[in-house]
């Protein structure tokens, strides 16, 4: 039996070196993984000046946030929640699990990973949660996206709540 071992999504960031025009960099990164029997997808190298969006979040000089395609699956997962809740008195928690994994969410493959049961689900949205609290600002100047972010914490728990 072969065993497959593979690294993914690798991010360097510098203010100061621009990775680019530093050709060397990339080879030195090819060494590395490859001491390791990894290899480097050229394809998938990106570059980016003034911000980068891997893996749904957003980085830049300033700040980390979630991208649009990412909040929009958080929304459509308390959307569908909200909206579905009673399912699970009416047909039982199958049936709420069964609609629920027909979500066209972009960063969970419900093919691949389905969600079993309303309590991994509840799971889930607690993670979600959780990393939206920590991209919280506890300063008192709120900005427009920190006072969306505490509205949306505010109806994931609403959900949970609802749920449990």
């Amino acid at each position: 039996m072969r065993v497959k071992k593979y690294a993914d999504d690798l991010l360097f960031s510098s203010r100061i070196f621009n990775f680019a025009e530093k050709k060397w960099f990339i080879k030195k990164i090819k060494y590395i993984l490859s001491s390791q029997k990894l290899k480097l997808n050229y394809s998938k190298i990106k570059f980016g000046q003034k911000e980068l969006v891997l893996n749904g979040y957003v980085i830049s000089d300033r700040e980390i946030r979630l991208s649009r395609n990412r909040l929009s699956d958080i929304r459509r997962i308390v959307k569908f929640s909200k909206e579905n809740h009673h399912l699970i008195d009416q047909f039982g928690p199958e049936k709420f699990i069964l609609e629920a994994n027909k979500l066209p969410l972009k960063y969970r493959n419900l093919n691949v990973y389905p969600f079993g049961t309303v309590f991994q689900f509840v799971q889930y949205m607690c993670g979600y949660r959780a990393f939206l609290i920590s991209m919280t600002n506890n300063n008192y100047t709120l900005t427009p996206f920190q006072k969306e972010l505490q509205r949306l914490i505010r109806r994931i728990e609403a959900q949970i709540t609802r749920l449990i």
